[in-house]
C-alpha cells in the first residue's frame, strides 16, 4: 500500500486554452452561440446558474473547456468515431470529430432538439461490456459511470478498459462525490478510516486504487482533495491505452 499520488501528464491550462483557440472555438460558437464564454479552471466551480443538467446549464453562457485537454489524446490517434457513454445532451457531438453520443435516458428537458439527444440508446452494465469487448478504437465518458460504491471503483475502470479495441485510447473521467453517496458509512470507514467524506482520505484511497491497475495510462490526474464534488468534469480523470 502506498500514499504516491499518480500523476501523469496533470491537466495544462496553457496547453488546453491554445488547443481550444486553434481547433474548437468556432465549432463551439456555432452549436452554442457567440455569446458564449469559455472557462479553462481545471476544476469548474461557478454554481450560480439554471438548467436541467450541469451541460444544458453551462449554455447559458459558460463553456467549460477542460475537458478538451484530455479528449484530445483521443483525436490523437485519428479514430473513425469517438464514442460518448453517458453522453446525455450529447454535448461534443459536433465539436469533437466524429463523435456517435451513447445514452440509456431520454432529456428531461423535452425543449431540447432531437439533434441534442444520444444516437444510441444504450446503458454501461456487464452486458454492455460483454457485447462491447475490444470494440471502440476511441471512447469516452465523462461524469456518467460513478453511481456505484467506491468498493466498484477498480472494476469501474477495469471494465471500461475492456470495451477500448487493442491500440485504442479511452478517456474516463468520474466524480468522487458520487461513489461516496453509494457507499455506506461502515463501508467508507472500512475503505479510508473515516465514516465521514474526508476529501484527503478519499483522494488517498482512490490514488492507492489507481496504482494497483495493471492499466497503460497516458493520463493520471486527481483533483478529490483539492474539489470533493466536482459535477462538471470529474475530480479522477484517466486517459487509456490499450
Amino acid at each position: 500500500m502506498t500514499d504516491k499520488k499518480p500523476t501523469i501528464n496533470p491537466y495544462d491550462k496553457e496547453v488546453c486554452m491554445q488547443l481550444v483557440e486553434k481547433k474548437y472555438k468556432q465549432l463551439i460558437k456555432q452549436k452554442y452561440g457567440n455569446y458564449v464564454h469559455l472557462c479553462f479552471d481545471s476544476i469548474y466551480t461557478w454554481t450560480d446558474i439554471l438548467g436541467d443538467t450541469p451541460r444544458l446549464r453551462t449554455i447559458t453562457g459558460q463553456i467549460p473547456c477542460a475537458t478538451f485537454y484530455y479528449t484530445e489524446f483521443l483525436v490523437n490517434i485519428k479514430p473513425d468515431n469517438i464514442y460518448d457513454i453517458g453522453c446525455g445532451m450529447n454535448f461534443f457531438k459536433d465539436v469533437l470529430p466524429n463523435v456517435i453520443g451513447i445514452d440509456g435516458n431520454d432529456p428531461v428537458d423535452r425543449n431540447i432538439s432531437d439533434a441534442a439527444k444520444y444516437d444510441i440508446k444504450g446503458v454501461f452494465d456487464d452486458v454492455f461490456v460483454a457485447e462491447h469487448e475490444n470494440q471502440f478504437q476511441a471512447v469516452m465518458s465523462i461524469d456518467a459511470l460513478h453511481f456505484i460504491p467506491l468498493t466498484d471503483f477498480t472494476q469501474r475502470v477495469l471494465d471500461f478498459a475492456r470495451i477500448i479495441k487493442p491500440r485504442g485510447r479511452g478517456y474516463l473521467a468520474m466524480n468522487a462525490a458520487r461513489m461516496c453517496e453509494c457507499t455506506n458509512k461502515a463501508v467508507l470507514l472500512q475503505l479510508t478510516g473515516s465514516a465521514k467524506r474526508d476529501a484527503n482520505l478519499i483522494s488517498q484511497y482512490i490514488d492507492r486504487e489507481i496504482c494497483k491497475l495493471p492499466l497503460d495510462f497516458l493520463v493520471v490526474d486527481t483533483l478529490v482533495d483539492k474539489q470533493s464534488d466536482e459535477y462538471m468534469d470529474g475530480n479522477i480523470r484517466l486517459v487509456i491505452q490499450k
